[in-house]
């Protein structure tokens, strides 16, 4: 388990600098669609290969809402984009006594959020050339985030610094250089107390297949792990993944019913005692508007409804809760423009 709480230090989400649009790959239903026009032929990073069944299933992050959120965002030109976002959540439960560790690494509320996406290249209905991104983000909290990406003919290369506050201590800069061929994609990462390596690679036109292998300094040890996706036709996708630093086997299916209707079942096993948690989770995509919804084997239960009117506002409703834990909360977000949410 400690090492798994290292692991999410060195390479989990700090900030959310992550949910940037730099890869092509993050969105379930463009992952089908791209996956159903090439006949299988895309291969998503190792770390991405799950994505699709988790947005569907909603245990992605940032697909809660808690609270209210107000996103408002203008291109200043083809290449720049600055957005702001206020966040108004509920305020956390205060630690007896006092201290508040939650606090000390900044999570405060309300606050502000700035975000700035710069893209620099030549992006016109003739020509389309991009040379690299600088994405950032920072809050009144004192998060800063951000990521320098230069893509390349087969290298991608993506600078990741992360600071939760001003105490450096808590500092995260990683540097991942991905490869990537016709058939397989390789990618390097580089932490302060880390070195992870990790291939996807297809075989065929129905089944891709990865390994990971994680070198962790503070422990002296390196944690393997695997990862496959069968693609059994057009609207049936089964994946499996088991990772030893992670201590979890995770089982997945993703189902297009149709166009506009996704299915998607999550089984995991996770922990020292390896329990089970298993999530279904249902999305239906109309033209202006967006239903999630899951439930999970633990009682929790989650809905998020979108609509979005021809990019200029998009309005979001979110209501989760567990009966069982008689724990229960709700959240809307309204988006103004064009915005990174």
């Amino acid at each position: 388990m400690y090492w798994k709480c290292v692991r999410e230090q060195l390479f989990g989400k700090l900030a959310k600098c992550e949910e940037q649009p730099l890869m092509d790959d993050l969105d379930e239903v463009e992952i089908v669609e791209q996956e159903a026009q090439t006949a299988g032929a895309f291969v998503p990073p190792y770390r991405m290969l799950l994505q699709g069944v988790k947005s569907v299933t909603m245990s992605a992050g940032g697909s809660e809402i808690n609270g209210f959120k107000l996103n408002f965002g203008l291109p200043l030109s083809p290449n720049f984009l600055m957005s702001h976002e206020i966040n108004m959540a509920p305020p956390k439960p205060k630690a007896q006594g006092g201290f508040n560790m939650m606090e000390l690494m900044g999570g405060k509320t309300p606050f502000y959020t700035l975000n700035v996406q710069y893209h620099h290249g030549i992006f016109t209905e003739v020509m389309q050339r991009h040379i690299c991104s600088l994405v950032g983000k920072v809050d009144s909290n004192g998060k800063l985030d951000a990521i320098i990406f230069a893509p390349f003919k087969y290298v991608n290369l993506r600078l990741h610094c992360a600071y939760m506050n001003s105490n450096m201590q808590f500092a995260n800069p990683t540097l991942e250089a991905e490869y990537k061929d016709k058939v397989s994609k390789h990618t390097f990462t580089i932490a302060p107390q880390a070195y992870e390596y990790t291939l996807m690679s297809k075989v065929g036109n129905k089944l891709a297949f990865g390994v990971e292998a994680t070198y962790m300094k503070q422990l002296d040890k390196i944690g393997v792990g695997f990862a496959a996706r069968y693609i059994r036709n057009a609207r049936e996708r089964y994946f499996v993944n088991w990772s030893e630093s992670m201590q979890a086997t995770v089982l997945g299916t993703l189902i297009k019913i149709d166009n506009a209707t996704s299915l998607a079942t999550e089984l995991e096993f996770s922990g020292e005692n390896y329990a089970s948690v298993a999530a279904l989770g249902y999305r239906r995509k109309g033209k202006n508007y967006t239903v999630n919804s899951a439930v999970k084997s633990n009682g929790e239960m989650k809905t998020l409804f979108t609509f979005n009117n021809m990019n200029m506002y998009k309005l979001k409703f979110f209501l989760a809760g567990n009966f069982s834990r008689e724990d229960f909360k709700s959240g809307y977000s309204i988006s103004i423009g064009q915005t990174d949410d």
